[in-house]
C-alpha cells in the first residue's frame, strides 16, 4: 500500500484502483521479473556486442535517411524526428535476422 500513498501524493485518483487490481499488477510484475531472469545473463552479454555494433552503425544511417527524406518531402524538423523514430523501430527485425544468420 506504500505505492498507493506515493500515487496519492502525486495527485493520482485512486478510487477505481482496487486491491484486486493491485494484486494483478503485482503478479504481472513478478511474472515479468521471473521471465527476465530465465533469459540468462550470460546469453544476454554474449549478444550485447552484436546488438551494439548494429545499433551504433544503424542510428547515424537512419538519421541521415530521415533527414534526406524529410528534406525531399519538405517536412519540418518535428516530422523529421517522427520519421527517425519510426525508422528506429524497424531495425529490430534486422537484429533478429542478424542473430539467426550468425547462429548458423
Amino acid at each position: 500500500m506504500d505505492s498507493s500513498l506515493l500515487l496519492m501524493s502525486l495527485g493520482v485518483e485512486l478510487t477505481a484502483f482496487t486491491q484486486l487490481e493491485f494484486l494483478k499488477s503485482l503478479g504481472l510484475a513478478i511474472f515479468l521479473f521471473e521471465a527476465g531472469l530465465s533469459i540468462g545473463v550470460v546469453k544476454l552479454l554474449r549478444s550485447l556486442n552484436r546488438v551494439l555494433v548494429v545499433e551504433l552503425v544503424s542510428y547515424p544511417l537512419l538519421w541521415a535517411l530521415a533527414k534526406f527524406a524529410a528534406g525531399a518531402l519538405g517536412l519540418g524538423i518535428a516530422k523529421e524526428v517522427v520519421l527517425f523514430l519510426i525508422l528506429i523501430d524497424s531495425p529490430s527485425t534486422i537484429t533478429i535476422s542478424l542473430n539467426k544468420v550468425s547462429s548458423i
